[in-house]
């Protein structure tokens, strides 16, 4: 499903800390691995990985940006540039679930 950032934005109550583009409906991806150029990638954490580390791979893919969450914050300079989006979320794990959430509101 494609979403308008304004609607990721409200879903996650998250905060755009950097934007570079207007966008139009973008998807979201968590695989870095099949993440396509209108995705944002959205880091997950496993009990054996952090999907912050798949960042970097992910912008390379060609991702419009990423999420990120306040624990990783800091570490934000480290992730490789440039990006066009990066949106701050308190929990990437909620924020996935309040996505999913808002999509079964629709």
């Amino acid at each position: 499903m494609k979403f308008s950032i304004d609607e990721i934005i409200e879903a996650t109550n998250g905060e755009i800390i950097f934007n570079k583009c207007n966008f139009g409906k973008v998807g979201i991806c968590t695989d870095s691995r099949k993440i396509k150029e209108d995705e944002i990638f959205l880091p997950i954490l496993g009990e054996n990985f952090d999907g912050h580390d798949y960042i970097n791979a992910a912008l390379k893919q060609g991702c419009i940006g990423y999420f990120i969450d306040k624990e990783h914050y800091n570490k934000a300079q480290d992730y490789y540039n440039p990006t066009k989006l990066i949106i701050l979320v308190e929990n990437t794990q909620e924020a996935y679930l309040k996505l999913s959430n808002f999509i079964k509101k629709k």
